[in-house]
């Protein structure tokens, strides 16, 4: 469905990434592993159309995206940040209610139809109790759902996350991981960069790891998600370990495997 092949980015001439090739299918959970500045949001804004590549292309329903108008990519393709604020006093409704943006003229009011899909997206996400609260007033993890569904409220095929979870507690990065999912199941398009490997053993159907700004390995979980491959891509030893649930259903995590201080 989504695809960037042969794409390379350079800030100043100093090559971000070179060279790379991904392909995304239709409904898949896809996530992009890699240290910090391996180029994982740089790849991101790459897919989104923000940024414009150096050479190569990206293709959505194998339509070149540079040929494609900012407003009709807003209609395909949902961005959610790392960190996004506003200084305004919007109520969740309203933050919510931006993600229409693209289907509202510029001199133009949200429709009966826009404000109905508002709510709809609000209830889906199970912001109901909150939609009338000021989103500045809102704790780390409900910002960051009011985020997802102000893109969902874009009604997206293709849903782009950087680090979605990067800033949150347990409970709260559980909770939006299992939304993302959710999101997949239902046959949206998810790829998503993270700093925490065991969310992509969690959840990911795929996984692409960026590596010196080439890729290492990409492919099915279980099969990239190798001691050799996140140890080479972290520049650190790294054990995976496989436990089982109540249900005797196998689990797979990844731990440092330097020696502990003493």
């Amino acid at each position: 469905m989504l695809s960037i092949r042969n794409a390379t980015f350079a800030y100043s001439n100093k090559p971000v990434f070179e060279d790379i090739c991904l392909e995304v299918e239709k409904g898949g959970f896809y996530c992009i592993l890699g240290p910090n500045g391996s180029g994982k949001t740089t790849l991101l804004k790459c897919l989104a159309g923000i940024l414009p590549l150096a050479k190569g292309k990206v293709y959505l329903n194998d339509t070149d995206l540079s040929r494609l108008h900012r407003n009709t990519i807003a209609k395909l393709i949902g961005y959610v940040m790392q960190e996004q604020e506003t200084v305004f006093p919007f109520t969740v409704r309203q933050m919510v209610a931006v993600g229409r943006a693209p289907y509202i003229g510029l001199y133009s009011s949200p429709s009966a139809e826009d404000l109905a899909i508002v709510e709809e997206v609000i209830a889906e996400i199970g912001l109901t109790e909150l939609r009338d609260k000021k989103y500045l007033e809102l704790s780390g993890g409900e910002k960051q759902l009011v985020m997802i569904a102000r893109v969902l409220a874009q009604k997206p095929q293709v849903l782009l996350m950087d680090e979605p979870a990067s800033h949150l507690d347990f409970k709260n990065q559980e909770r939006v991981m299992q939304l993302i999912k959710k999101l997949s199941l239902s046959g949206i398009t998810v790829i998503m960069s993270t700093h925490f490997p065991n969310h992509a053993f969690a959840y990911a159907d795929r996984v692409a790891i960026i590596h010196e700004g080439k890729i290492l390995a990409d492919g099915p979980t279980k099969t990239v998600m190798t001691e050799e491959n996140l140890s080479l891509a972290y520049d650190m030893p790294i054990n995976i370990l496989t436990v089982k649930d109540r249900d005797n259903q196998d689990h797979h995590f990844c731990v440092a495997a330097q020696k502990a201080v003493v």
